[in-house]
């Protein structure tokens, strides 16, 4: 397990990073790929998965709209690792568990990624603006 998902993330925590991440009150030089999946961890503990999908849409285009870099957000990516999360969440399961059971969806998400996406897919802008569904047989 990296070391960053072996620090005790709580409930208490987990309404932290949500209403941080509300507020756009994120330092971008923190917020790194393994806070991306425990914010998304906390949204789907907390509503059904189309809502939390939009939650972290809408907050993740005004994130990087507020740095200047709203090309960034990629619909693609967001919703893939989204449903990603929610078919791997245990009942009830502590994000200790779940993060000491999904090491691939904490390491580096390019690499994730191209186990179900070819570059191109992934590159393109229909993929960036609109969800795309996976062009590789991945698990």
């Amino acid at each position: 397990m990296c070391a960053e998902s072996a620090v005790l993330f709580d409930e208490t925590a987990a309404d932290r990073l949500i209403r941080a991440f509300d507020a756009a009150a994120l330092d971008p030089a923190a917020f790194h790929h393994v806070d991306h999946v425990k914010l998304t961890w906390a949204l789907l503990r907390r509503m059904p998965p189309d809502a939390a999908i939009g939650h972290l849409r809408d907050g993740l285009k005004r994130f990087v709209a507020s740095l200047g870099k709203a090309d960034r957000y990629h619909e693609t990516i967001t919703v893939f690792f989204a449903l990603k999360i929610h078919d791997r969440m245990g009942d009830n399961e502590s994000w200790e568990a779940f993060a000491e059971r999904n090491p691939d969806l904490l390491g580096a998400s390019r690499e994730f990624l191209a186990r179900y996406y070819r570059e191109p897919t992934l590159s393109s802008d229909r993929a960036r603006l609109a969800y795309v569904s996976p062009d590789i047989r991945g698990d």
